[in-house]
């Protein structure tokens, strides 16, 4: 018999597509919730990741696009639902693009 997590246990599911405690992760995972991005006021996917460490959302001919951890566009993925985001241009996605009230929460994945 398995212990129940609690009903607020953050899953992830992970590489090996076993779901798992957030805490066992052996990734670096940032959660931000629906409250996190109601709080900070944001009006789009860029103004929500713009204050996580790490992360660099900077204003180009492209649109306003990010950077993780020193690495260009084209080597973040960002996913919707678990499916690629469409619409790259030169390796960048406009983040302006996806608004904040779409947004139910979001896992900001370091590492492999």
């Amino acid at each position: 018999m398995q212990a129940e997590e609690p009903q607020d246990a953050t899953i992830v599911v992970t590489g090996d597509k076993r779901p798992r405690p957030i805490s066992e992760s052996i990734t670096r995972t940032e959660v931000v919730d629906r409250k996190e991005i109601e709080e900070q006021g944001a009006r789009n996917l860029s103004d929500v990741l713009r204050n996580h460490p790490g992360i660099e959302v900077r204003e180009g001919i492209r649109g306003q696009e990010i950077r993780m951890q020193g690495l260009d566009p084209e080597y973040v993925l960002i996913l919707i639902d678990g499916d690629r985001v469409t619409g790259r241009i030169d390796g960048a996605i406009d983040l302006s693009r996806i608004k904040a009230e779409e947004i139910e929460r979001i896992e900001i994945i370091k590492g492999p």
